[in-house]
């Protein structure tokens, strides 16, 4: 709950700009010492005292909006560098560009209005959806972090600690649908979820007296962990996969210190996971993963910071929410001569009409043999062949043909293919 009649501490004036300097006894003890919103210690203060003051020096078209520049937020980039202030002051001023470079000051004060009653101490957001493509960016990427409430409104879902409560499914993921909805457009919806996300974190820490954060279940099943190889996957697929590693990257970059933990479930590979972990995550976060493999409890796995109500349903849990179904996306000018690349998610999966109409490239070369290994991990072995078709049925009306001529031959013309009534083409991959 919000404590009523206080704030974050705020910014004392400064004799100097120069930056705060402690023995290394004292750097420990600041660094160990925890984090009260409401009350500072000396040194926390000194250092938030130092950040508005270099904050002060910039011009009026420098300063962002007046929520980025309170104590929560600078003291989330103090933290993430250790307390060390030069290096922090460094950090936020690359923010500071970054925000102005991405107009995200006009994106801030929409929110703020559109969901006023909420930050002026509600529990109902009136709004989620800022960016033209975001409700299309989420059925790609499907996420969840609020519920329906009473009135009509969303309500943030919270872990026990306080801390934000997000749901992912990597595995659901159409990362060729990425690519279809244009990877700057997917990348800019996220970057502005992001951003609400952040204000959300900034208001529950000012309501709690603690740097609230985000606690994370990703469920790693059925993820196609052959993205992870050289070669696996569609072309657009891998596109789709670097974007989504991309991102995350420079997300973590300008929003540091929002991250409490991620629950990594029903992890297919562990040593494929840890391959991912450490391309992805920044070496501060790298301890905040807790990773469970397949066939664990996932409700005991995370009971410690997770009420069993607000697991999803088919983990075990009883919140209500799986992975939905895509909506249609445009056809692009690109596009137009074909039906769009992909249809939807059933029960979290990419149906398999969706995957047909997939371009599946043979590789060549020494990536061929990656490709082929793919193949054997994931279990997947395409008909390349049958990529010259130019629609799903049609590709479905040759192979019916195809089997259907094949029942009518004797043993031997099976295994040799020596009947010339159907293309040998069609019908070799699926005899071998």
């Amino acid at each position: 709950e919000r404590v009523e009649g206080k704030r974050p501490a705020g910014c004392r004036a400064m004799a100097s700009l120069a930056a705060p300097s402690f023995a290394p006894g004292e750097l420990q003890e600041l660094q160990k010492a925890p984090l009260n919103l409401h009350a500072l210690t000396p040194h926390q203060q000194e250092c938030v005292d130092y950040m508005c003051a270099r904050l002060n020096e910039l011009s009026a078209e420098q300063l962002p909006q007046q929520k980025i520049r309170e104590p929560t937020r600078l003291l989330r980039f103090l933290r993430s560098n250790q307390w060390d202030c030069l290096a922090a002051w460094t950090a936020y001023e690359g923010y500071l560009r970054f925000r102005k470079d991405k107009g995200l000051d006009d994106l801030v004060a929409n929110v703020l209005d559109v969901n006023r009653d909420f930050f002026a101490g509600g529990t109902e957001l009136s709004q989620l959806h800022f960016h033209e493509a975001s409700e299309k960016s989420d059925a790609v990427y499907p996420r969840c972090y609020t519920a329906p409430a009473v009135d009509g409104g969303r309500s943030v879902l919270t872990d026990v600690h306080g801390n934000m409560l997000i749901i992912e499914t990597p595995g659901s993921v159409d990362f060729a649908a990425i690519v279809e909805l244009g990877v700057d457009s997917w990348i800019e919806a996220l970057l502005w979820h992001t951003e609400m996300r952040l204000l959300l974190l900034d208001e529950f820490s000012i309501r709690t007296g603690s740097l609230a954060r985000t606690c994370t279940l990703i469920d790693m099943g059925k993820l196609k962990t052959s993205l992870l190889m050289p070669g696996g996957g569609s072309r657009r697929e891998q596109e789709g996969f670097k974007a989504w590693q991309g991102a995350t990257k420079f997300l973590s970059a300008n929003y540091p210190d929002t991250t409490y933990r991620n629950y990594m479930l029903n992890v297919p590979a562990a040593w494929l996971i840890e391959k991912l972990i450490v391309s992805m995550a920044p070496a501060r976060s790298k301890d905040k993963y807790k990773v469970s493999g397949s066939g664990e409890d996932v409700v005991k796995t995370v009971s410690a910071d997770v009420p069993v109500e607000l697991v999803p349903a088919y983990l075990g849990g009883g919140l209500d929410w799986r992975p939905g179904t895509l909506p249609p996306l445009p056809v692009t000018v690109k596009a137009a001569a074909v039906e769009p690349a992909y249809d939807g998610l059933e029960e979290g999966l990419l149906s398999e009409r969706s995957l047909a109409r997939r371009d599946r490239m043979k590789k060549r070369g020494v990536s061929r043999q990656f490709q082929r290994f793919g193949h054997w991990l994931y279990n997947d072995h395409p008909e390349y062949e049958e990529s010259s078709f130019a629609t799903w049925d049609e590709q479905q009306e040759a192979k019916a043909t195809a089997a259907s001529a094949k029942r009518s031959w004797c043993c031997w013309c099976r295994c040799f293919g020596s009947q010339p009534a159907a293309p040998r083409h069609q019908d070799y991959a699926s005899m071998v």
